[in-house]
C-alpha cells in the first residue's frame, strides 16, 4: 500500500516558554499519526520577540529574507540598545572571540537616500554605525552586524555572503501554531494561562 506523508514546519508559541522550540512534524495522512517530530529551530527571547541565530550557513541578503520568510520570521531589525546588547550577549555564548557577520534587514534600496529596516516598512533610528560607516565605497546598499566589533554595523554590498537572525514577534493569545504548507493535521495546543 502507498502511503502519503506531510511535513509540515511549525512553531507552537507559549506564554510560559522561556525558549521557544520549532518543529518539523511528519505525520501519515492515512491515519493521521505522527512518525517523527525532531527540534527545528532553538530561538531566543527578548521581551515579547524570538531570535533565531543561524550559524551554519552563509547567505547573501536577499536569500537571507527568503530564509527567515520561509521560517513564518523576519530578518532581524535591530531598533534598541537594549536589543543589540541582548544579541551581542547570546552571540558571545555562541562564538567566543571570533568574529562573524550578519544580515540585518536594513537596507538603502531602492531610493539610496534613506536606511529603512526592510522587515517593518520603519526609518532606522537607533544606529550604531562603526566610525566612517555607512561609506558606500562599493555600491553598498545592506546593512551587516560585524561581531568582532562589538555588533557594531557596516554597509556591504548585498550580494555578501554572511550568517542569518531572524526574529519573530507572536501574537498576544496564548499560542499559536505558524504554519507555510497546506492540508497538515495539527492540533492547536494552547499555552497554559499564566
Amino acid at each position: 500500500m502507498l502511503k502519503i506523508y506531510w511535513f509540515c514546519v511549525f512553531l507552537l508559541l507559549g506564554t510560559r516558554a522561556s525558549k521557544l522550540i520549532g518543529y518539523v512534524e511528519m505525520t501519515e495522512s492515512e491515519k493521521g499519526t505522527v512518525l517523527d517530530a525532531a527540534p527545528r529551530l532553538h530561538l531566543q527571547k527578548l521581551g515579547n520577540t524570538y531570535y533565531y541565530f543561524g550559524t551554519v550557513f552563509k547567505v547573501n541578503y536577499f536569500q537571507a529574507l527568503q530564509f527567515c520568510n520561509s521560517e513564518n520570521m523576519s530578518l532581524l531589525s535591530v531598533e534598541s540598545l537594549e536589543e543589540s546588547d541582548f544579541l551581542f550577549q547570546r552571540l558571545r555564548a555562541f562564538f567566543g572571540g571570533t568574529d562573524y557577520r550578519f544580515w540585518t534587514s536594513g537596507t538603502i534600496l531602492p531610493d539610496d537616500t534613506n536606511w529603512v529596516w526592510l522587515s517593518t516598512g520603519n526609518p532606522i533610528i537607533y544606529t550604531n554605525w562603526l566610525p566612517k560607516q555607512p561609506d558606500n565605497t562599493r555600491n553598498d546598499k545592506c546593512l551587516e552586524l560585524r561581531y568582532g566589533n562589538n555588533l557594531m554595523w557596516n554597509d556591504v554590498t548585498c550580494t555578501t555572503s554572511n550568517l542569518v537572525i531572524c526574529e519573530v514577534t507572536p501574537p498576544k493569545d496564548n499560542s499559536r501554531i505558524l504554519t507555510s504548507v497546506a492540508n497538515c493535521n495539527l492540533t492547536l495546543i494552547n499555552a497554559p494561562p499564566e
